[in-house]
This record gives C-alpha cells, structure tokens and sequence, in this order.
C-alpha cells in the first residue's frame, strides 16, 4: 500500500471512529449501511471544515454561517477515548472485590467477547453485537443457563460498573437475556431413598476419605461440595453440647453472606464413625489429600471425585447431580417432616425469605432439633 491509500484508509477510519462515538454519546443504535452513511457525512463536514480553515488562513471572510456552524460543533460529544474491557473489568474487580476464581471466570468471558467482535473498545459495542454474540452461542450448542448466567450476567455487570463509574455511557447489555426456565425432563431433582441409599452404603465401604465422607456430610446437611471440601478439624465443635460442623470464610471462599453459618451434625453421621475420623485428621484440611484447583479450593476437584464415583453407581439420569443433588433432597425431606422453613434456610445457607427472617439468631438447639427430624435411612 502506497502513502496515499495509507493516508485514505486512515482518515476513513478515523471518520467512523468519529460516527461510532457519536451514536454511542446520543444512545442510537444503526446497521451497517446506516453506519457507514453518517461516515461519510462526518468525512463531508470534515471535508468543508477543512476548506473554511484554509480560507481563513490565507485571510478569507468568513461566511454567515460560519459562527452558527461552530456553535453548533461545540455542542457535538467530544471524542472519547478508548475504554478498553480490561480496564472495565479491573475497575470492577478493585471495587467489588471477587474472590479469585470468579475474577478469572469473568475476565475470561470478556476475551471471549472481545474476540468474536474483533476488537476490545467497550465505546464502540452496540446492543446488536451482544443479540448476534449470544445467538452465536445458542447456534454453538451451549445451555441457555449458561449463557444467560455465566455469560451475558456477567458482562452486564461489569458493564453497569463502567456506566455507574462514567467510563461509558450506556449499557449496551441492559434488557439482552435469554429464557432459562427448564423444559419437560431437564429440571433437577433429588436422590430418591433407594439412590441415597446405594450411594451410602457404596460410601462406607471407600478407604479414600472424600468417596467416604463428603456424600454422607451431603446428605445430613445440604452442604454444598465446596462447603464440605474445605471443612478443618478445627471446624467441627461442639457447641451447647452439640456437635457442629463451622463453614468459615476463614477456611475458603464461601458462595454468599448466608453461606457462613453453623449446622448441627446429624445423628446418623456421629453413629457412621465421622466424629473419630475428625478426630485423628490433623490440624487443617479435613480432606488434605485432596488438592486444590489453581485458585486454592477443594471443591473442584471434589465435585470430580464424586461426580466418578456416583455415576460409576450406575445413577446415570442427567437430571441428577452427584453432588447438588443433596441440597435438592434436604430440601424435599424438609417439607415432608415439616422442617421450620426459616430454620431449614439456615441449615442450608439460602437466603432469607423476609425482612422478618433476618432478625434475631438461629440457636444451635433449635437447628439440631429440626435437622433431627429428618429419620436416618436404613442401609
């Protein structure tokens, strides 16, 4: 390419650069050829700019509506520069404080963005580039859940925070979703008792102490595998006489501010030898031969463990989840032997249902007696 053609290619693109700021700064949304028709006419007006200056220059008058025109320029956005997604997303993160994996999931959703547009300035993404992102997805096979949540929510965030923050001025993302809701055979359920059953008795048999012990802790408790894959010894204590099991922030991450709670262990999990298991394991990691992902938690590599060992079971079914499939079962024996609703959340970390929910605290005597009213099941 010649100076000419180098020169000729820059200022067109530097004209819809310009016609790209201008859309974004009045929230106007166009397709190509309407994109390309406001190019050429800030190529036009820069081209009589042009003209006028050089006129003046060389001593010209100006015309009448010369000082309207500039008027009028002055009131035009002024060319931004570029806000990169990076910047976006380490402002966000400096802010909001992720935990470490959740940081490098999302910063890992914006390159893939940045790499199906083909470019990484967060002035220049319209709403119809995000419609045609997500339909490229849905073409590529992913679930609907996934795009919408670990996908297009967290886009829509980190882009809210860039709004909130005056870095751009619109979100281009507000109002794109995609509908989640689980068709006929698809929703998850829980361990039925014969399933539980089989996976318990499998269980007691294992040498390997997370095969042994996170699916019983899962049953009696809900916990989530993450929860239960970074327990210490020193987590389990007893309280009032109670033996409790501690999910503390201090041992990893947890999922929400509900997540960090005290649940009394069940009956049947002291009667199956998981209190002297406690007991000998060394001060730390109750699963210490467990190792940890690239972001110093259990829990992945937990969930893959048991994911193993219950569909080697033979549990094939798609609706069941080897390990979440507890928290769904704790739930269904919750409301077949009328568990406390608000104590049952408690127990399993979910949100509170009400303003009136959130007062007061949840005794370890009242959480041990509702947990209790789940019967053991009959190996």
């Amino acid at each position: 390419m010649d100076e000419d053609s180098r020169q000729i290619s820059g200022m067109e693109k530097w004209c819809f650069e310009i016609a790209d700021e201008c859309l974004v700064a009045h929230g106007l949304r166009v397709d190509e050829p309407g994109r390309r028709v406001l190019a050429s006419a800030v190529a036009a007006a820069l081209q009589r700019a042009s003209l006028t200056l050089a006129s003046l220059a060389k001593g010209g008058i100006p015309s009448a509506n010369f000082f309207s025109a500039v008027s009028n320029a002055a009131q035009l956005p002024v060319m931004r520069q570029p806000v990169v997604f990076k910047q976006l997303v380490d402002g966000w993160a400096a802010e909001r404080r992720p935990v470490a994996k959740t940081q490098y999931e999302w910063s890992r959703v914006v390159r893939q963005l940045e790499a199906y547009l083909g470019h990484s300035d967060a002035h220049r993404l319209t709403g119809e580039n995000l419609v045609d992102w997500k339909r490229s997805m849905v073409e590529a096979g992913l679930r609907p859940k996934t795009i919408q949540d670990a996908k297009l929510a967290p886009l829509r965030a980190i882009l809210q925070w860039g709004v909130q923050n005056k870095l751009i001025p619109l979100n281009p993302a507000e109002g794109i979703s995609l509908d989640v809701r689980s068709k006929q055979g698809e929703k998850k359920r829980s361990f039925t008792d014969a399933e539980a059953k089989l996976i318990l008795r499998a269980a007691l048999a294992e040498k390997d102490p997370v095969r042994k012990w996170v699916p019983w802790i899962g049953a009696y408790s809900g916990a989530r595998v993450s929860e239960i894959c970074q327990l210490r010894s020193e987590d389990i204590i007893q309280i009032d006489n109670i033996w409790c099991m501690k999910l503390d922030p201090e041992a990893g991450s947890l999922k929400t501010s509900g997540s960090e709670r005290i649940i009394p262990l069940h009956p049947a999990l002291i009667e199956a030898g998981f209190l002297k298991f406690a007991a000998k394991a060394k001060s730390g990691p109750l699963f210490a031969a467990l190792s940890p992902d690239k972001f110093g938690k259990r829990g992945g590599n937990g969930t893959k463990v048991i994911g193993r060992f219950v569909r080697q079971l033979g549990l094939t079914d798609t609706r069941l989840s080897p390990s979440h499939s507890w928290r769904h079962r704790i739930k269904t024996s919750g409301r077949k032997y009328g568990l406390a609703p608000d104590i049952l959340d408690a127990i399993t970390g979910h949100g509170a249902r009400s303003v009136a929910d959130s007062y007061g605290e949840f005794p370890v005597e009242a959480l041990f007696r509702e947990i209790s009213k789940i019967p053991k099941l009959e190996l």
